[in-house]
Formats: structure tokens, sequence, C-alpha cells
């Protein structure tokens, strides 16, 4: 975007005192400061006038410019050097120099403020609460793991449908929620680490989101959190997916109290009962230049100490209590207008069980010591596993080589007390939704954005295709379909479809006419008892590196290029059976090499009921790419390998013309 000369619209704004906005003192060609878009706010509109109101209501910015080209918006935290523009129109706002009116041109009329869209919503027109927490695995009451303590999530299963085969479609954060909220499959948003999103690399451009879906059907459309990956898109996609005119996105920005734990800073340290502040003799400035000894990656936080400040999950469960406030007062508002339809969309996104495992120590003390806590049957690598489907964990583990037990069960004993400490928060948000009057109107969904390995099969955290890494917990309430209440099934599901169910059970329609379709399917007839939706599921995992381990997890590729991947995983998993094939990457073309196949891996999963993690994927079948004429597994690779191609190559083949 920085190289491309563009003809464009630009103005300048701070805050008023009255909160007013200014944005109808505007000038036509006027010279203005050029921009630093490095820490710019990507807001894409097709309102000059909506897109000064967004600086006016956004209190970093204090510029704004329009693209004419392509109706892009961007926010601005600064202004450079003067540049000149073939069209410039500014606004002002008390705080900034004013800007001279241009000789040349006369003052364009201004366009009409923007008109919220009616509710287009039929039938009900429920409310939506759509939760996501990064890194949850289903490792939880509900799922059959009865030693952990997670009371709200259970109590939310109990009143919905929980969908034991929910599948994401690529094991990292972004990728995969670049998928989910998109609606669309990893081979069509060509997004697979940080370096990328849909909206960036110009595929996506023109696509609804799932919010945006709600918004541009009428409905208020309020966020908080980690819902998008931050950044991936640029300010959550902000305003193009969430509500303008109305309540803002809160980006997980900390009030005067709060407490940045993501960062994990010194001073967080000496917070933790776990740590120990060492000081050398004669050192100034000590603690906060202390020696910290313990492990960081996890914190059993003594709260007494912080004097207040809360964590950051903690505000975000307050800020989704602030926005259900909001929407309660302004549904009643509207239904004493006469207005019965005023329905919200609300996305929280909860940042743990991301490492670093923080979480207040009253959720550490709910479990035994961590010498008491299982370690993984497993430890080890799967038998036969190609080296191409594993990867290290900052240079404490090797192939062959384990992290050390000890330190596992700490690490375990620090993942369940943050999942617990999650569903607390959780907790906080339905009981604001109850107390609220709400519940009977609004439709729940709880889901993890991939899941994740704790020292089984010698791997960690998330970015492999193994089950443990792309199982999620998948929880749908629709308090009146009573058929779906306390429902448990098997019925495949993927993080994709969360786009059309949602949409379904709303009564909206789906976008139709934008450059890549929505995907996946309505698991609504699995709410009402249907056995069998699809037949498999579908993951996929880009990997760099030579022919040998330890393969990269592809954190700095690109779609095409010298910087493309040098492998990708794709995955397949039927109710039987997860069957992998990893092939050579055609840098140049940017797709697969079909025809060099560079490894394979069959894993039998006949008896898993999902509630036991140890006891699957521990040997290949297929190792070496040798199978048996007549086996099971041969009978398996016949039914999953042409399953396997087919959907791959067929995505593939969308997305290159």
């Amino acid at each position: 975007r920085m190289s491309m000369v563009w003809a464009s619209i630009v103005g300048v704004a701070h805050r008023s005192l009255s909160n007013t906005s200014s944005c109808s003192n505007v000038r036509n060609n006027t010279a203005i400061g050029g921009w630093n878009l490095a820490s710019s706010f990507f807001d894409p509109t097709h309102n000059i006038t909506k897109c000064c109101n967004a600086c006016d209501r956004t209190l970093q910015c204090v510029g704004w410019t329009v693209n004419i080209n392509d109706d892009h918006c961007w926010l601005k935290k600064d202004v450079g050097e003067p540049r000149n523009a073939s069209l410039v129109v500014s606004g002002l706002r008390p705080g900034v120099p004013p800007l001279p009116p241009s000789p040349n041109e006369p003052e364009p009329p201004l366009p009409a403020p923007p008109t919220p869209h009616a509710v287009q919503c039929v039938g009900r027109c429920p409310n939506v609460l759509f939760i996501v927490a990064d890194d949850m695995r289903p490792q939880l009451g509900c799922y059959g793991h009865t030693f952990m303590k997670t009371p709200n999530l259970d109590k939310l299963a109990a009143s919905g449908t929980l969908f034991n085969r929910a599948y994401v479609q690529y094991s990292f954060c972004a990728p995969s929620r670049n998928s989910f909220m998109s609606g669309r499959r990893v081979d069509r948003t060509q997004v697979w680490n940080f370096m990328q999103n849909f909206r960036s690399n110009g595929r996506g451009y023109d696509w609804t989101t799932l919010p945006g879906n709600f918004k541009r059907n009428g409905y208020l459309v309020m966020g908080t959190g980690k819902t998008f990956h931050p950044g991936d898109p640029f300010q959550m996609d902000y305003p193009r997916s969430w509500s303008f005119e109305e309540r803002l996105y809160t980006f997980g920005k900390l009030s005067d109290t709060g407490h940045a734990d993501w960062k994990n800073t010194t001073s967080d340290k000496l917070w933790c009962d776990n740590r120990t502040i060492v000081c050398a003799d004669g050192e100034d400035g000590c603690p906060d230049a202390a020696k910290i000894d313990g492990e960081d990656f996890w914190c059993s936080l003594n709260m007494s100490r912080m004097n207040g400040r809360k964590l950051w999950d903690q505000e975000e469960a307050n800020f989704a209590q602030g926005h259900l406030q909001y929407a309660a007062q302004r549904q009643a508002r509207m239904a004493a207008a006469g207005n019965t339809k005023s329905p919200f969309f609300l996305g929280v996104g909860f940042h743990r069980p991301h490492l670093p495992w923080i979480a207040p120590s009253e959720f550490f003390d709910m479990y035994p010591p961590a010498t008491e806590i299982l370690g993984p049957k497993h430890p080890d690598i799967p038998i036969g596993m190609p080296p191409v489907a594993w990867h290290a964990s900052g240079g404490q583990n090797s192939l062959l080589k384990p992290i050390a037990s000890d330190v596992t069960q700490r690490a375990r004993r620090g993942l369940y007390a943050t999942m617990t400490y999650v569903d607390s928060l959780v907790g906080d948000v339905l009981d604001e939704l109850d107390h609220l009057n709400l519940s009977s109107s609004t439709i729940v969904t709880f889901m993890g954005d991939h899941g994740q390995q704790v020292g089984e099969h010698n791997l960690w955290e998330k970015m492999t295709n193994f089950e443990l890494g792309v199982r999620i917990p998948f929880i749908i309430r629709v308090p009146w379909l009573p058929n779906s209440v306390g429902r448990r099934t098997d019925v495949l599901a993927e993080a994709v479809d969360m786009f059309r169910t949602l949409a379904d059970l709303a009564g909206i329609p789906i976008p139709v006419g934008e450059s890549h379709d929505v995907q996946g399917e309505s698991l609504v007839p699995a709410l009402s008892g249907a056995g069998t939706l699809r037949n498999y599921s579908f993951s996929q995992f880009a990997k760099s590196g030579p022919d040998s381990a330890p393969f990269g997890t592809c954190m700095g590729c690109f779609p095409s290029g010298k910087a493309a991947p040098d492998f990708m995983g794709f995955s397949v998993r039927s109710a039987a059976w997860r069957y992998t094939e990893w092939y050579r990457y055609n840098k140049s073309g940017g797709f697969p090499a079909w025809s060099e196949l560079f490894a394979s891996e069959l894993y039998d999963h006949r008896l898993d009921r999902g509630d036991d993690f140890d006891s699957f994927e521990n040997v290949n079948l297929v190792a070496n790419n040798s199978i048996v004429p007549g086996s099971v597994a041969a009978l398996a690779v016949t039914e999953l390998k042409p399953v396997l191609i087919g959907q791959f190559r067929h995505d593939e083949l969308l997305c290159t013309h």
C-alpha cells in the first residue's frame, strides 16, 4: 500500500471538549501533513463524513484519510511532514492549528450522514453472544474430564448442545480466526501466520465477515477482546465488521486500573507467588531491576499485591458486561418507541488460556500440587511419525527427548488453573445476561480457536495436524429449541461452520456475489438430533525448512515466492480415522506439488469417545508410506486419500482462478 500513488481525501481532527464532531467543517484541496501508515488504524468505509466521525470517536486518532480509489478510510495516530495530494479535504476540531482554505477550489457539499441498516432478520430475531477462548482445548468437565473445575461451561453445555467432534481448519491463532471469522477455509484466506490477513493480501477485499453479516442485516454489533487476532485484520476489522454509529468495539485497551498481563513484565513477575526476587548487593532500583527466580510460563498471581488492578481478561469480562447493559437499555428505549426488533450481536474474546498461564492464586489452589498432577502416558513421539509432523518447543525438547516430567506437571497445573479462571469469566458474562433477563432471547456460543498439546507426543502448544492440535470445545445454546437442551452430538463440526449456523439461527441471509463464497455448513439440524451432516472434517498446516527435523512452523511464510512454505500437510478426519498427507510446496506457483508426496500418517480413532487424550494417535499405521494390501489401514487410505485430495485441490483451484 505504501508504494501506491493515491488520490485521497485527508482530514485532521482532535477530540473536542463537548464531544461533538466537527466533520461539517471540511475544506477542499488543502495541503496537509504526510502520514505514518505504520501507525495507522485501518478503517474501511465508503463515506467521508463517516471516516471523519470515526476519528472523532477514537481517542488516539489525530487525523483521517479517505482513499478515493478503493474507499479505504485510515485513522491516524500522528501527522508528519507536509505532502501534496491531488484531492484533499480536511476536517478540524479544537487543538489542531487551522489550515488555510484553498484559493483555487470552492468547498464541496458534504455527503448525507450514513443511514443505519434496517433489521433484516426473519422470525424471532434473537440476540447472539459469541464467546471464543484462546488455546482452549476440550479438557472440560462437560467433555468427560471430571477432575477439571469448569462449572460455568458445564452448565452452558447442559443447557445447550455440546459438539464432541469439532475441529478448526488451522491449528494456530491468526489463521484459524481469519478462517472462522470470515467463514472461509484456509486455502481461501491464504493466511498461515501473523504476516497476512484475509484483507491485506487482497483476497478478501469484499468479504463480509461473521459479525459483519449481522451488521449488514441491522443488528447492533459490539465486541471486546480477542475475537479476530489483534492486527489481523487491522483494528479487528473495525468498523466494517462492527457497528459504527452505536457502541464501539473495545480493543482490549485497559482502563487506568487495568493490568496488561499479556506483556508479563518484570513488575508482573513480582506479584507471582511462584517467583522469588533476587537483588544483587548494592543494586540500585531493586526490586524493579531484580532478577526473578522461577519459571516464567506460569504465574499463581497474588491479587492482594495489585492494589485493585485487574488482569486483562477480567477487564474484557467487565467490558462485555457493559456492552450487555448498553444493549438492554437500547432495546428498552426502542421498544418504548414502538420498535420491537433491535437485536444485538456481542463478540467476546478471552486471551487465556494462552501462554503464559497467569491466573489469580485462588484458581491454582483448586488443583493438587504439581507433584500429584498426572503427566502424559505417551510423552514420546508416535511410533512411525514422520518428523515433518513435529515441532520443537523453545529449545527445551528435541525430537527424541521430551521435556522433563516435573516441568510438564507444573505446566499442566498452570493450564488447568487458567482454564478454570476463564470458566469463571464466562460465568460472569452469562450471569449478567441472566440478570438483564436476556438469556431466553439470546443464542450463546462458546468455542476455542484451536487445541493444544501439553506434552502429549512430545509436543507443546498448537501448530500441528494432530487431534489435540485441531480439536476444540464447541457449544451452542438456543433456549427456544427444546431438543437442543442437554444434547451431546458426535456430528463432525468445523469452526468454519459457525458463520452459516448463526445466520441460520438468526434468520438472516448469507452474503452472495462476493469474490469467494462463504463456506462451511449450518449445524442447526444437529441441534435437533441429526446424526450425520458430513462424513469428514478438514485441517491443514504449513511447514518450512530442509528435509529433516526440526521443521519450522512457517511463522514467516507467505503464500508464494521464496518465503512460501516448503511443505503443506493436509488432514482429513472421519468418524473412525485421521489421515494426513504432507506434500512439497511449489513456491513460485503458490500451491502444493501434488506429484511430490513427502510423508503420510494414519491414526485409528474407532474407539475414541473424546474423553481420553492419551490412547490415540500413538502409532502411525502407514509409516514410511508402507501399507499392507487388504489391511484395515489400506481400506481406510483407499477411502480417505481421494477425499483429501478432492477437498484441497478443489479449494486450490477456486483460489488460483
